[in-house]
């Protein structure tokens, strides 16, 4: 199931806010897509309105380019899935909002999408059951285009 797809072309820096603010509806319908893309990098004058956009909201954004902060971004990745799976109470509350069928908040297993081939992978397989891991494997691109996004705290208007 398709839940979303989203194309990223250059557009016309003068909308700035209005175009931001015509989003806002759908903040809270986000969803989040769990397939590869294609393995081809992100036109420059698309990655640059990706960061004026950024800017416009007070955030920053970094791209993950050189091979030792794509070894951090790794490190920092592969430290989280450890912490996470020793973790009962994070376990706990995976398993109440991933898995199975749902008709309101949470992930099905049918959203889950398909498993990384690698561990080192800079996709985050959420799913908890067991009958989640039988999911086919795909390869979610060599050269992915990263992308760290900064906010100035963690609290809902970030």
């Amino acid at each position: 199931m398709l839940a979303a797809e989203v194309t990223l072309e250059p557009g016309d820096p003068d909308e700035g806010e209005t175009a931001l603010a015509q989003l806002l509806p759908y903040v809270s319908r986000r969803r989040t897509s769990r397939v590869p893309f294609e393995d081809r990098p992100v036109p420059a004058a698309v990655r640059s309105e990706l960061e004026q956009a950024v800017v416009a909201e007070g955030a920053a954004l970094e791209w993950i380019e050189k091979p030792y902060r794509l070894g951090w971004l790794n490190d920092i990745l592969l430290e989280a899935r450890f912490a996470d799976a020793d973790e009962s109470r994070r376990l706990r509350e995976r398993r109440r909002w991933v898995g199975g069928q749902r008709d309101r908040e949470g992930i099905t297993s049918s959203a889950l999408g398909s498993r990384p081939t690698k561990v080192f992978s800079p996709v985050r397989d959420l799913a908890v059951a067991p009958s989640d891991q039988l999911r086919e494997k795909a390869d979610f691109g060599r050269h992915p285009t990263l992308g760290v996004l900064s906010t100035p705290h963690d609290g809902p208007t970030d």
